[in-house]
C-alpha cells in the first residue's frame, strides 16, 4: 500500500534561503577591560613591552661600554685571546648580588677569565637597572685589548 503525498505547508527551497540569509557564527572574542576596545588594549600591551625591552637594550649597551672601558690585557696572559662569558645577578640599586658573579663560558684562560671579573667588578655598583636582572656579558680578550 503506497501512501500519497502530502503538500507541505513549508518548502524546501524556503528554508535553504533563510539558512543562507544568516550570518555566520561570530568568534568568540577575549574578555576586555572595562572602558576599552580590545585593539587598544593590545597596543598599549605592546608599547609597553617594547619600552621595557628599549629600556633593557641601552641599559646593558651602556654596562658593557662600562665594562669594556675598564678592560685591560693583563700581561700573564702572554698573549692568549678569548672571550669568557661573566654572569652575575644585578640588583634594583645597581649592585651585583652577593655569589653571583662568575665565568659561565671560561676563555680557555684562567687569567683572561679573572681579568673579565675584575671589570666587571670595577664598575660597581652601577647606576639602577630597569628591574632587577641576571645579566651575561661576553668579555672578548685579543693581544690589542688596552
Amino acid at each position: 500500500m503506497k501512501r500519497a503525498p502530502v503538500d507541505s505547508p513549508v518548502k524546501t527551497s524556503e528554508v535553504r534561503e533563510e539558512a543562507e540569509a544568516l550570518p555566520p557564527p561570530a568568534a568568540a572574542e577575549p574578555p576586555r577591560p572595562a572602558g576599552a576596545a580590545p585593539e587598544d588594549s593590545i597596543r598599549q600591551t605592546i608599547r609597553h613591552e617594547d619600552l621595557e625591552l628599549d629600556a633593557q637594550r641601552r641599559f646593558l649597551a651602556a654596562l658593557k661600554k662600562a665594562v669594556k672601558a675598564k678592560l685591560s690585557y693583563p700581561s700573564e696572559a702572554h698573549g692568549a685571546t678569548g672571550a669568557p662569558t661573566v654572569v652575575f645577578r644585578l640588583a634594583a640599586d645597581g649592585s651585583i648580588e652577593p655569589g653571583s658573579l662568575m665565568v659561565r663560558a671560561s676563555s680557555g684562560n684562567a687569567v683572561l677569565d679573572e681579568q673579565a671579573m675584575r671589570a666587571v667588578r670595577a664598575v660597581m655598583p652601577y647606576d639602577p637597572p630597569p628591574r632587577a636582572m641576571t645579566i651575561a656579558l661576553d668579555i672578548p680578550f685579543s693581544v690589542e685589548t688596552k
